[in-house]
């Protein structure tokens, strides 16, 4: 009886050594492998679109003075006591009208009283000295300014020569009238830099119907120096500089996979950038998203 338990447990143990030794049969593996899941490959939410072909304005911004165009400061011919002014402050005057009174002081003569005259029609901007005043010829008894016609002076750094040119498109807004533009143009630029600053010397003028420009604001210009119809845009953010610098890509969807796209790309304003080359109408570029994708990626557009 010892000897029949013996040799069953002996075949017992072998039949476990062989199976342990030999290992699952490939079916085995095959069936074990059906019953284990893959993980779902993980796909990154954006949002793309295909770009947009439109124009782009290219813009410059300035600050500069407002001044009349046509304004001039008025002169005594000779020394003289003030005696009375003829019009006050903003008041609208004629070429030629009389704008003041002044009593010459010549010890040993008598002279009659000396009219001082406009020398251009327009408003009365600033009177400077007061009744009874000694006045000389190198002084300025007034400065007439015709209000119709405003201009901008202003600087252009030596970096920005190139793009601003005589015609160029400039609208003007100051601080002091909330929600009023001018257009008008850039009708002259220095040939000639100023040795410290680096700067051209420049005027815009423009048309000021209502007069709500005075001379003496502080003026914020933007210039439109060049506008590029038809081409290819992006968001700015679309456009991805690589981390040397050497080149800029964008991403697009390629039917659920991420692709890495180097491109050209030109000038950027208001929010754009435009594509010069590297990108095809049709393409969609991510504009959500981009910056956590990597080429390759599966991608699904965002609800």
């Amino acid at each position: 009886m010892k000897k029949i338990l013996t040799l069953l447990i002996l075949l017992l143990v072998g039949t476990g050594i062989y199976f342990f030794i030999s290992g699952p049969t490939s079916q085995n593996q095959d069936n074990l492998a059906s019953k284990v899941e893959k993980p779902a490959e993980r796909q990154l939410s954006v949002r793309s679109r295909e770009p947009e072909i439109g124009e782009m304005k290219i813009l410059r911004h300035f600050t500069g003075e407002v001044s009349a165009v046509n304004q001039a400061n008025v002169y005594a011919e000779a020394p003289g006591r003030l005696r009375k002014y003829a019009f006050e402050e903003g008041d609208e005057v004629k070429e030629n009208d009389v704008l003041a009174f002044l009593d010459r002081e010549i010890t040993g003569m008598k002279f009659e009283p000396m009219s001082i005259r406009s020398p251009i029609k327009g408003v009365i901007s600033r009177l400077y000295p007061g009744i009874g005043d000694t006045l000389t010829p190198q002084q300025a008894l007034a400065t007439v300014a015709n209000l119709n016609r405003m201009k901008v002076s202003f600087n252009i750094p030596e970096k920005d020569l190139e793009y601003v040119s005589r015609g160029n498109l400039a609208k003007l807004k100051v601080s002091a009238r909330p929600g009023v533009i001018l257009e008008g143009e850039v009708v002259r630029i220095s040939h000639s830099l100023d040795s410290l600053s680096r700067t051209a010397y420049a005027e815009a003028h423009f048309d000021n119907p209502n007069r709500v420009i005075l001379p003496g604001m502080f003026a914020d210009l933007e210039v439109t120096v060049k506008i590029i119809q038809d081409t290819l845009l992006v968001p700015i953010d679309a456009a991805i500089r690589s981390h040397d610098e050497s080149e800029m890509h964008v991403f697009i969807n390629d039917n659920g996979i991420a692709r890495r796209k180097q491109v050209v790309t030109g000038y950027s304003a208001s929010g754009k950038t435009q594509i010069i080359e590297g990108l095809s109408p049709e393409e969609k570029v991510i504009v959500e998203g981009q910056y956590f994708v990597k080429d390759g990626d599966p991608v699904r557009e965002a609800k």
